[in-house]
């Protein structure tokens, strides 16, 4: 019961920040040109809505087959997020080392890491739904109603523990934006002497 209020509450937040900031999003980015960062941009605020949707609908008393199909469509808008984050990430790199490309294609790979663990993990929970209703169908054919084991999977949080090499790739972007700002502050202070 605390999870659906959880659920319902963030669903309601981000609705509301859609809503509130519609007339932005369409001020400033719909008439814009379209480039990498107007595309990454669409895709992390819609795939977040869809993230939302999805997760209210699970709320409601749906059949197991329907909330396996909600859980794998959660997963792949987790895949996505993640493959949106690591291309900003790899992004704001390029522009910050002045388009040098050994920082971004390092910040991109760190980045990616996440979105790979987690690729291989839904694809397992997608196999075993597969292997599940296959199973069922056969089942239902010869009027048994025997079902094997699934697939293993690879375990529900192996993706936050590999977010590491995310933070890891924040961090260098910080850290080399410090670097940045230090070496234009120390020009400046020479400039005025």
């Amino acid at each position: 019961m605390r999870r659906n209020r959880l659920t319902v509450s963030s669903t309601a937040l981000v609705l509301y920040e859609h809503v509130a900031t519609f007339s932005q999003e369409v001020q400033l980015m719909w008439f814009a040109k379209t480039s990498l960062a107007t595309v990454l941009f669409f895709i992390n605020r819609y795939v977040l809505l869809l993230s939302a949707t999805l997760s209210m609908l699970e709320v409601f008393n749906v059949s197991r087959n329907a909330r396996k199909v909600l859980l794998v469509s959660q997963g792949i808008c987790v895949i996505v997020s993640l493959a949106t984050w690591a291309a900003f990430v790899m992004l704001r790199v390029y522009v910050m080392t002045a388009r040098k490309w050994l920082p971004t294609i390092l910040s991109l790979l760190l980045g990616l890491v996440p979105f790979a663990v987690n690729l291989v993990s839904v694809s397992f929970k997608i196999k075993r739904m597969m292997t599940t209703l296959y199973y069922l169908h056969q089942a239902a054919l010869a009027e048994s109603c025997f079902v094997p084991g699934l697939a293993p999977d690879i375990g529900p949080n192996i993706g936050f523990v590999l977010k590491a090499p995310l933070v890891t790739s924040h961090m260098f972007v910080h850290n080399y934006m410090e670097c940045i700002l230090r070496r234009l502050i120390a020009t400046i202070r020479c400039e005025e002497t």
